[in-house]
């Protein structure tokens, strides 16, 4: 019903299945709906106000963030990087590698210099920054070597402002 009625949020489905006299479990079973799609497609939180990062030119600030899929069927894991350009939101998904399901592996800094490189600056031009959560890979030598070299500026987000990266963790979570 839920699908069919163009996904309305819970509280209209319920009260449409009131006026309707449906039985008192169906109201309740509506009141209670969590659909995977209506998540997906909410609309994404405010950005704190209280940032210290002002994206407002194109091109000077890049969100870079590392995430990690699964796939049940090939029993297989996928580590990608997303970039996001944070004043024009323009991304680009960065494939790393895939590992078998009943391991780990964690990015390295050669990879992740690589990756923003190879599917980033090939295409965009070279931002002003790059902001990044504390430590793994963007903490490595050779990525900050490498921004120091290329006279691009890294900053990393504090440890659970999480908000700071919001623009690139958001649809990460989308993606997963």
């Amino acid at each position: 019903l839920h699908e069919h009625g163009g996904h309305p949020p819970p509280r209209v489905m319920a009260r449409l299945l009131k006026d309707r006299k449906a039985a008192p479990w169906v109201i309740k079973v509506a009141e209670d709906l969590h659909c995977d799609a209506c998540l997906e497609h909410k609309p994404l939180a405010p950005q704190n106000k209280g940032s210290v990062h002002s994206a407002v030119q194109p091109w000077k600030w890049v969100g870079a963030d590392v995430g990690e899929l699964h796939s049940e069927p090939l029993k297989m894991k996928f580590k990608f990087i997303l970039f996001v350009e944070l004043a024009m939101k323009k991304m680009a998904l960065c494939p790393l590698f895939q590992f078998p399901d009943n391991t780990a592996r964690n990015e390295s800094s050669v990879e992740l210099r690589d990756g923003f490189v190879r599917d980033w600056l090939q295409h965009h031009p070279k931002p002003d920054w790059i902001i990044v959560d504390p430590g793994g890979a963007a903490g490595g030598e050779a990525f900050r070597e490498w921004t120091a070299d290329s006279n691009i500026g890294m900053a990393q987000t504090a440890g659970e402002a999480h908000w700071q990266l919001g623009y690139v963790e958001e649809p990460i979570r989308v993606i997963k």
